[in-house]
């Protein structure tokens, strides 16, 4: 644990220093207790201070518990600096979160938080959880870029604030009543973050696929992250332009495909076949590129190049050249407003890489939709921004 923030963190501050002692020294009995209540706002007792120097301090554990191994106490700044340590920097799959994995209704809006467990306990040994065995490798072989390794990549630092970023994104567009209780298709899966909100936010069936073998990995390891049983989550390989696979899926209360058809191939091929997947009365949502008029002339020639590189040195170097940061200063902390829990490095990475590569006009996805006659729009937010994906949020008709 510390040795992850340590890497994870320039320089710790004395109360983050003190934290992590904390969460150093906690027993395996009492750290599900401890996880719990750093995640939350729920476990955690402020309770009056004996020590002169401090004017509160945090129990956490059983309150109700005699003094010893199922009671502590540390001072209400160090919490604070444990939890800010455990959201912003911890990995997912860090041992600490490998005893036990928040199953959050909305936990970036009301901290209800629940966990998973065996046989009503919670677990006292970690999850044998397997790390991202391609997070290493170059993210383009044979001159093909990889978005599985790009995912990888993401998946293996993903923190909490990751996490809750993603949910509060899916929160802000889709809401609980889309969501809960509710069949989901996600197509194009990628890390598998936001099929995990969606899992964790109540699907009832959640069907995740990929055309990347890697994606497809990544999200199987996050699925194994909150312990769900196959029959609720399962993930697979398949192709948007498979008509006999996208067939056999069925249909959705819920089709999500952000940011994936427009690298089919055949993007309004994928489009219709993704919109035979919504159920009556269900919801797509879908992000695309947008157009402009330098997508031919610059974005395919600059992904060219990216994809001639050979080294990830070399592709770093081409994103300086480029976006006139250094490689250093791609932040692998979420966006804050909006960013689906995205990071700067991995956007790089996914922009400059993707290919095939397709644009969208508004005018031009509206009236496929109003040729189907079943399709009527909800919401949209379009940004008419190279590189950016604008959102829209269709519902079929009963």
């Amino acid at each position: 644990c510390k040795g992850l923030l340590h890497n994870n963190i320039p320089k710790l501050s004395c109360a983050a220093l003190d934290a992590v002692t904390v969460l150093q020294s906690c027993p395996g009995n009492v750290l599900w207790r401890l996880v719990f209540a750093l995640t939350s706002n729920v476990g955690a007792h402020i309770v009056p201070s004996r020590d002169a120097n401090l004017r509160t301090k945090v129990c956490y554990g059983d309150s109700d518990a005699p003094d010893g191994e199922e009671k502590r106490f540390i001072s209400t700044s160090v919490w604070l600096e444990a939890k800010r340590l455990v959201r912003d920097h911890l990995p997912l799959t860090a041992p600490l979160f490998r005893y036990t994995f928040p199953t959050c209704s909305r936990p970036f809006r009301n901290d209800t938080v629940r966990f998973f467990s065996s046989g009503g306990g919670f677990p006292r040994e970690p999850l044998n959880l397997k790390l991202f065995p391609n997070a290493a490798k170059e993210l383009i072989t044979a001159g093909k870029f990889t978005f599985g390794r790009n995912w990888e990549r993401y998946a293996q630092t993903a923190t909490l604030y990751h996490l809750w970023s993603a949910c509060d994104d899916m929160e802000d567009w889709l809401g609980d009543s889309v969501i809960h209780g509710k069949t989901v298709l996600d197509l194009g899966s990628g890390s598998g973050i936001h099929s995990l909100c969606m899992y964790l936010m109540g699907a009832a069936r959640l069907v995740s696929f990929d055309y990347d073998d890697d994606s497809v990995s990544s999200t199987k390891r996050f699925r194994e992250l909150a312990q769900a049983p196959e029959d609720r989550w399962t993930v697979t390989r398949g192709s948007a332009l498979d008509n006999d696979f996208m067939a056999s899926l069925g249909t959705f209360d819920l089709v999500y495909s952000w940011g994936v058809l427009h690298h089919t191939g055949n993007m309004w091929a994928a489009i219709e076949k993704a919109s035979q997947r919504v159920g009556h009365g269900g919801v797509f949502m879908i992000a695309l590129y947008c157009w402009h008029p330098e997508w031919r002339s610059k974005d395919l020639r600059e992904k060219k190049e990216y994809r001639s590189l050979k080294t990830d040195a070399e592709r770093k170097e081409f994103v300086f050249k480029h976006q006139g940061r250094k490689p250093e200063d791609l932040s692998t902390k979420a966006f804050s407003l909006g960013g689906r829990g995205m990071t700067q490095s991995t956007n790089a990475a996914d922009w400059y890489g993707g290919f095939p590569y397709e644009v969208h006009r508004t005018e031009d996805l509206h009236k496929f939709f109003s040729s189907t006659g079943l399709f009527v729009e909800e919401r949209r937010l379009v940004y008419n921004i190279p590189s950016f994906n604008d959102i829209y949020r269709f519902r079929r008709m009963l």
